[in-house]
């Protein structure tokens, strides 16, 4: 069976421009939708077409939450997610750390636009409470090149990447 994928984003265009993108394929769709309504994505028409959400699936967090701020309780908004996945779903998250190239590039960013990125960075142990209940699956939250130390071509320095990634397994 062919992977199915279910892409959200809250801005009109995106969605617009990635549905468009996605036209006529039976197995991707775009929806324009806020990530903190799991409720609504989940029982989109959308999902429901792609899915069958009493099997299990994978909901990825792929630079999502560092969108969120502290305030609107990123942990709560993945809980609300694997609260209403079957036993067997994963939870994929990768997220940007602090370092100080990557807050040197945000003030250029800052200088150039004038306004900084509304952008929330974390280190990994915050993505560790992100997957709280779930079965966090080898090798753990990790830089992102430990995640295949092996892979040819790959950074081989995890000190100098400033992104954590983990899976975790709703038992």
């Amino acid at each position: 069976m062919d992977a199915r994928v279910l892409y959200v984003d809250l801005e009109p265009s995106v969605a617009a421009d990635g549905a468009t993108i996605l036209e006529g394929d039976d197995n991707a769709a775009y929806l324009c939708a806020d990530v903190r309504d799991a409720e609504a994505i989940l029982g989109s028409a959308e999902a429901r077409r792609l899915f069958d959400l009493d099997q299990p699936l994978a909901v990825l967090f792929i630079e999502t939450l560092l969108y969120l701020s502290d305030s609107e309780n990123p942990a709560y908004v993945v809980r609300s997610y694997v609260d209403r996945l079957p036993s067997g779903s994963y939870v994929g998250i990768v997220h940007f750390s602090e370092d100080e190239e990557l807050a040197n590039g945000l003030g250029l960013f800052s200088r150039m636009f004038g306004t900084p990125p509304a952008v929330t960075l974390r280190d990994g142990d915050r993505v560790v409470e992100f997957l709280d209940g779930l079965d966090v699956e080898d090798p753990g939250v990790v830089p992102v090149p430990l995640w295949k130390p092996e892979a040819e071509g790959l950074v081989k320095n995890p000190d100098r990447v400033p992104v954590h990634a983990g899976l975790g397994r709703k038992p």
